[in-house]
């Protein structure tokens, strides 16, 4: 099974490591054992973030993450070697400074390094421009992090595939699922469900796209074939995704949430402001739904209607605040925009 991990890369860079972003085949057991994701950073938890990287000398780009041993090393790497390209807020900051000698930068990045590490930002505060903060509160070197920090993380695995340094991110139990897509044809369209397996602490779920199973796997090992059966196992190792997820409502629905009808989110790209001004709800829009991703445990039937008008998909959404649609609320952008993904999916409307 492929995940989305951070693999050294061969340079001839001395100052730090670079690893790039790759999709590594691993045994699907090693994942779900480790609860592996696709590298997927949160701030608070201090994982850096895949970027682009520009180096100068070399006049190439990888897309990855800078691995240092000490501070001196990544600001010489960063005014020796890095190019800004005005996505970071470090890119900022670079250029206010590029005026300067190259040993007047490094100590002024230096400066920031220390006081990054050390949380010690009273008296540090700057203004980028372009709304972008370079201070308090911000990881101003979103691309990088200590090799030790990232060793002794507990949402880090390291393994040495082939040579190689990978670093894998895991997730904390029961935020790790382990899915392959299940089409599901209503109407002529076809809806992207989920097959998965969830472990929550000694208690595994497995949903085959139309029930719950669950099984109580103790302090012992699982055997996941068993459980699953063969051919599901074979599926999940072969095309299956491992993602990190932030509430386990995203994959959970009430066993008895009925859907009366699909929603069909339109992709990132297809959602216009505009959208928001269709006031004329239908009268079926008149009473609260409740909300929830087919992709997870939701019951599907091939009689359902599906609202495939994206204007009204904004519509609704902008008044669905925690995913309950309100009628009588007002339609706001923001909301509607947290339910929006690269690709268009379904989410299916209903009550109990």
């Amino acid at each position: 099974m492929k995940v989305l991990a951070v693999v050294r890369k061969d340079n001839k860079n001395t100052k730090v490591n670079l690893y790039e972003g790759q999709r590594v085949d691993i045994p699907f057991e090693v994942i779900m054992r480790n609860n592996i994701v696709d590298w997927a950073p949160e701030f608070h938890e201090n994982i850096p973030e895949i970027h682009t990287i520009m180096l100068k000398k070399e006049n190439r780009e990888i897309s990855g993450v800078v691995v240092y041993n000490n501070l001196i090393k990544l600001a010489d790497f960063i005014v020796d070697e890095y190019q800004p390209n005005d996505q970071l807020p470090i890119d900022y900051f670079l250029k206010e400074i590029q005026h300067l000698g190259k040993n007047q930068k490094k100590k002024c990045l230096l400066d920031i390094l220390v006081k990054q590490k050390m949380n010690c930002f009273d008296n540090y505060h700057i203004n980028m421009g372009s709304n972008r903060i370079c201070g308090p509160g911000r990881n101003n070197f979103e691309f990088a992090m200590n090799e030790n920090d990232l060793l002794r993380s507990r949402l880090v695995v390291t393994l040495e595939l082939p040579g190689k340094k990978t670093f894998f991110r895991s997730a904390d139990c029961g935020r790790s699922l382990v899915y392959a897509d299940k089409p599901y044809e209503i109407k002529g369209k076809i809806i992207n469900q989920n097959i998965f397996l969830f472990i929550v602490r000694r208690a595994i779920f497995y949903w085959d796209g139309t029930s719950m199973h669950s099984r109580f796997k103790g302090y012992g090992p699982l055997n996941i074939k068993d459980f699953a059966g063969e051919k599901t196992y074979e599926e999940l190792e072969k095309n299956g995704n491992s993602a990190l997820i932030k509430s386990r409502r995203e994959i959970f629905a009430p066993s008895n949430f009925k859907p009366y009808f699909l929603l069909r989110v339109p992709a990132a790209k297809e959602y216009r402001e505009d959208m928001l001004k269709k006031d004329n709800l239908p009268n079926k829009l008149k009473k609260s739904y409740y909300l929830f991703d087919v992709r997870g445990s939701v019951k599907l039937n091939s009689s359902l209607e599906i609202i495939d008008d994206p204007a009204l998909a904004v519509g609704i959404l902008a008044r669905s605040p925690k995913g309950i649609f309100l009628p009588d609320d007002f339609a706001v952008s923001e909301t509607a925009r947290k339910y929006l993904e690269e690709k268009e999916y379904y989410i299916a409307c209903g009550g109990f």
